[in-house]
């Protein structure tokens, strides 16, 4: 019996978990790495830097 219900449930188990690795980006990097200015807007969308730290790390980039 519980052999049946594993071989019933193992799959929805597998399919989570590539549902849930697409979902979060981790096939993105193998494609597409960000470049360091993609990242910067990024994080300034976010609001993790402020507009003055956006513009000066800018300057470091270009």
């Amino acid at each position: 019996m519980w052999c049946v219900l594993s071989h019933l449930l193992m799959p929805m188990g597998c399919g989570m978990d590539h549902d849930m690795n697409h979902a979060s980006g981790s096939e993105q990097s193998d494609t597409h790495p960000e470049s360091a200015i993609e990242i910067l807007k990024k994080r300034y969308a976010r609001g993790e830097i402020n507009k003055q730290e956006f513009e000066e790390r800018k300057k470091d980039l270009v």
